[in-house]
């Protein structure tokens, strides 16, 4: 099926127009013996949003999401609450991920407390999101601070990745991924040289960074972090390429003196 052509409705404020929700109707009538008349009856589809180029599929996406996940029963289409529990998002999001990355492996509190991080943005560790508010706005208008992107598309980024180049390594606990620089700081601290944890990019869309313990001379070891994988990249390196790659360059070793051991996560 496709659209020729379509009406837009004039748009508020700052709403695009994969904000805009449609539905398709469904119309039918039922004929019963030994009534006179048929019936007829009518329903319309779960709301769909029309784009003319593959770059705002992610957008419209995040509209669907929103709507499909937050939606009130008997609602006026198609109404939707601006801000909703962080705790119901926290459900949307692990449901979302587990759904598109085929795992069985979903989301655990300390990676719902990273999300809460980035989205309402508060570095802290310590801070308690459980009762408070996300917006529309937080998860997919705003772009994240020092970011060109928004909440959803880095998250969109992040299934991406796991989905075609670490889903067995994600299945079998062998990434962190969602851990911020503060609570990364706190794991490797006390780790030997060569101990390495495995974290979804910061700063890029889609990729992942290998945190790293390089040894020093005549101070203690330092924390390194690089990028290391990433889905704008036009020739991949396999994990464990990525990882020996990291770690050779921090310790001024050829490629194929790096240590077996460097390769063994240690979290």
């Amino acid at each position: 099926m496709s659209i020729k052509k379509i009406k837009r409705a004039d748009r508020k404020g700052s709403e695009s127009v994969t904000e805009e929700k449609f539905a398709l109707l469904f119309s039918s009538e039922i004929s019963i013996m030994g009534c006179d008349s048929p019936y007829s009856v009518q329903v319309i589809s779960l709301p769909i949003v029309v784009i003319v180029h593959g770059s705002q599929d992610n957008n419209a996406l995040a509209t669907i999401i929103w709507d499909c996940a937050f939606s009130e029963p008997d609602r006026v289409p198609f109404v939707v609450p601006e801000r909703v529990p962080w705790k119901q998002m926290c459900v949307t999001l692990n449901s979302k991920f587990m759904s598109e990355v085929q795992t069985q492996r979903g989301l655990d509190s300390y990676n719902l407390h990273f999300l809460a991080q980035k989205i309402f943005n508060k570095p802290d560790i310590n801070v308690d999101f459980s009762c408070q508010l996300v917006s529309w706005a937080q998860f997919n208008k705003e772009v994240l601070p020092g970011r060109a992107f928004t909440f959803w598309q880095w998250f969109d980024g992040v299934m991406e990745l796991t989905k075609k180049h670490l889903k067995s390594y994600w299945t079998d606990g062998l990434i962190f991924g969602f851990i911020g620089k503060q609570h990364l700081h706190l794991i490797l601290q006390d780790r030997p040289s060569g101990t390495f944890l495995l974290r979804f990019s910061d700063s890029e869309i889609g990729g992942i960074t290998i945190a790293y313990i390089t040894p020093t001379e005549s101070e203690p070891p330092w924390l390194t972090d690089c990028l290391g994988l990433s889905l704008s990249d036009s020739v991949y390196l396999s994990l464990f390429e990525c990882v020996c790659l990291s770690v050779s360059m921090s310790l001024c070793l050829p490629l194929s003196l790096c240590p077996p051991a460097c390769l063994a996560v240690s979290i």
